[in-house]
C-alpha cells in the first residue's frame, strides 16, 4: 500500500514524503517488513529511521523539525515515507481500525484443514476461517479456537483453553478508551500441550503469537498477544506472559510468575514461582523476587533481612 493512501482515512494529514509499506507495528523487535509504525519523539523517530524493516512513520511536526536539524541523518530520511500528524499515536491506531474494518489490507487466503486421527470434541469451538490443525491433535471439551490459528502435529489443548481471541489493548484517546482491532493469529507447534483453562490472544497486527515444539503449559496461563515463546519451555500454572514477549528455548516458568510486556528472555532462564519479570533476561540466568534479581541475589538478601 502506498502511503498516500492514508489520506483515505483522514485528509487532514500531510504526507510529505511518499514510500509503500506492507505492515504495521508498535513493536520495533517484530520481524514484520516494510513496516508503516509511529513516533511520538524524538528519541523514537531517530530509532525507527535507522531500522531496515521500517519504510514509513507517523511522527509531529515538531519532532520531525528536531531530526532535520540533525544533519547526519538527512540521508536516512530520503528512504523513509513521512507523515505529519498533530497527534501520530492516535491517528496510528485508528488508522489500523480503518485498515482492519473497512478495507481489504489485512485479509488473509481462507485455508482450513485438519490433519489425520485428530479428535476434536463436539463440545468445542473451531472456527471455519483459515483454521489449521495437524495430525494426531486431541482438543477437549469447552475450547474455543478463533480464526488464524494453526496447531501443529501431536499437540494437546486441553478442557476450557481459549485459543485466538482479541486481546487487549485499549489506549485511552482524548479521553476515551479506544478499542484496537487485532488481526493476526496463532500459532502452536508440534507437541505442544497446554492443560486446562489457558487462553493465547492474537496478534494485533500480521503475524503471529506463537508457541514453540514440545512446549509445555500448566492450567490458567495466559499469553498475550504477540508474544512468542520458544521450543521445549515449561510454564506452570497461572503465569502471566504480557505482549511481545520472546521468550527462548528450554525456559522454566514458575507458577504464578509475571513478565512484564516486550522483554527479551533468553535461552535455559528459570524463573522462580511468584516473581515479577520487568527487565530482559540473558541465557542461563535463575531469577527470583519483586521485582525478580538474581536467585542467589534474592536468597543473600532475605537471609540479611533475618538479622
Amino acid at each position: 500500500m502506498k502511503l498516500i493512501d492514508i489520506k483515505n482515512y483522514n485528509n487532514n494529514l500531510n504526507v510529505i514524503q511518499n514510500n509503500c509499506f506492507e505492515n504495521l507495528t508498535f513493536n520495533y523487535n517484530d520481524n514484520l517488513t516494510n513496516v508503516l509504525t509511529f513516533c511520538s519523539t524524538i528519541t523514537f523517530l531517530e530509532k525507527a529511521i535507522v531500522k531496515n524493516n521500517i519504510s514509513a512513520v507517523i511522527t509531529s511536526e515538531k519532532v520531525y523539525e528536531k531530526l532535520r536539524k540533525k544533519n547526519k541523518f538527512n540521508e536516512i530520511i530520503i528512504d523513509k515515507g513521512i507523515v505529519l500528524s498533530k497527534n501520530p499515536r492516535e491517528d496510528f491506531f485508528k488508522f489500523h481500525n480503518y485498515l482492519a474494518e473497512n478495507t481489504e489490507f489485512y485479509k488473509k487466503e481462507n485455508i482450513s484443514f485438519k490433519g489425520k486421527n485428530t479428535k476434536i470434541s463436539k463440545l468445542a469451538s473451531v472456527s471455519k476461517n483459515n483454521v489449521h490443525i495437524g495430525n494426531n491433535v486431541i482438543i477437549e471439551d469447552f475450547v474455543k479456537i478463533y480464526d488464524n490459528v494453526y496447531i501443529g502435529d501431536n499437540s494437546i489443548i486441553r478442557s476450557g483453553c481459549k485459543i485466538g481471541g482479541e486481546g487487549f489493548q485499549f489506549p485511552v484517546i482524548n479521553n476515551k478508551i479506544y478499542f484496537i482491532k487485532h488481526v493476526g493469529g496463532v500459532k502452536i507447534g508440534n507437541n505442544v500441550e497446554l492443560q486446562n483453562n489457558c487462553t493465547v490472544d492474537r496478534s494485533i497486527f500480521r503475524g503471529y503469537t506463537e508457541i514453540g515444539d514440545h512446549t509445555k503449559i500448566d492450567n490458567f496461563v495466559h499469553v498475550a498477544h504477540s508474544s512468542k515463546i520458544g521450543n521445549n519451555c515449561r510454564i506452570a500454572a497461572g503465569a502471566i506472559i504480557l505482549g511481545s514477549v520472546y521468550l527462548g528455548n528450554k525456559i522454566w516458568i514458575g507458577p504464578g510468575v509475571i513478565i512484564s510486556d516486550s522483554l527479551i528472555i533468553e535461552d535455559e532462564v528459570s524463573i522462580s514461582l511468584g516473581s515479577v519479570v520487568v527487565k530482559n533476561c540473558k541465557k542461563g540466568e535463575e531469577l527470583a523476587g519483586n521485582f525478580a534479581i538474581n536467585k542467589n541475589e534474592f536468597i543473600l538478601k532475605n537471609i540479611q533481612a533475618l538479622y
